[in-house]
């Protein structure tokens, strides 16, 4: 029976959108996937076995020493325009914990980040909304009650006279229905 697991591993490895780069414990290349060859311009017949990390990373102007943490973020620019990397270190321990080398998996996240940007905006933008809402309510409540309270005024001086009781009625209804719009308002 054919062992697959090696050849699926391979083609994962080979195929996944993140750059991973194999380092041993001096700190030399083992190997990179095509991704991270892509991220750093290198071809695929260029031979990297052995360069040093720090030589990799300089070539892109990267200071090796804001990776020292085992996860973070680094900027670089690729194909002309900068992307944001997050970077995550994984040491590799083999028996009885000895380190035998380093990998570090990086992950292209300019959109997410343009995408946390654009939100940022459209909540600022939203909050903006609400404030302006806020002060159309104010505004209008002011407006309405400038109208409101002489008709209230005269509402209450017609109850004073002496009116038929048809009359009184609609005054009454009248007053019932200011009253309402004040408390609304």
């Amino acid at each position: 029976m054919l062992n697959i697991i090696p050849i699926a591993g391979h083609e994962v490895y080979q195929n996944v959108k993140e750059g991973i780069i194999v380092f041993d414990m001096e700190e030399r290349i083992l190997h990179m996937n095509p991704a991270a060859r892509n991220i750093f311009d290198i071809g695929i017949d260029t031979d990297v076995v052995g360069q040093d990390k720090t030589t990799l990373f300089r070539r892109k102007g990267i200071d090796t020493a804001d990776l020292k943490n085992m996860e973070g973020q680094f900027k670089l620019k690729f194909k002309n325009t900068i992307h944001t990397y997050a970077y995550k270190r994984q040491v590799m321990d083999h028996i009885r914990d000895k380190h035998i080398g380093t990998v570090l998996v990086l992950t292209d996240i300019t959109e997410l980040i343009e995408l946390e940007a654009e939100l940022e905006r459209i909540h600022a933008q939203e909050l903006e909304a609400d404030r302006q809402k806020l002060v159309f309510i104010g505004n209008m409540n002011r407006e309405i009650r400038k109208v409101l309270n002489p008709l209230v005024g005269h509402v209450d001086y017609l109850q004073q006279l002496d009116l038929s009781e048809e009359d009184c009625e609609q005054i009454e209804m009248l007053s019932f229905s200011a009253d309402i719009l004040l408390k609304t308002h």
